[in-house]
């Protein structure tokens, strides 16, 4: 319910983890514990949601899949964007950095054969 706390403008970036505990279940607490704070929602679309608010969420959101098509009508390899688009739904923070590195060392593979 954070993003709906914040529907307009989103919390900022870097500001999760102040948000967080506000929101917390009251399972979360009997699971975790009190003293367990999350720096990020793990999903990049709750990530673009929370931290930027519903309108440049979605503007985001479909920046995002603007880049997949136009890639996808590039290559016509899905299975890299594949692999990496479910990996950013898992991690948000090692996200970027694998994509980078995935993509370069798809495009060194797929060359050297």
């Amino acid at each position: 319910m954070l993003i709906i706390g914040n529907i307009k403008k989103g919390i900022g970036i870097g500001n999760y983890s102040n948000f967080f505990p506000n929101f917390r279940t009251f399972e979360y607490i009997l699971l975790k514990g009190t003293s367990i704070i999350e720096n990020d929602p793990h999903n990049l679309i709750l990530n673009l949601f929370c931290t930027f608010g519903v309108v440049v969420g979605f503007i985001l959101l479909f920046a995002l899949i603007y880049f997949f098509v136009e890639y996808f009508k590039k290559t016509r390899d899905l299975s890299v964007l594949l692999i990496y688009g479910l990996h950013s739904l898992v991690g948000i923070n090692s996200m970027f950095i694998n994509s980078i590195f995935g993509v370069v060392t798809a495009n060194k593979l797929k060359s050297s054969e």
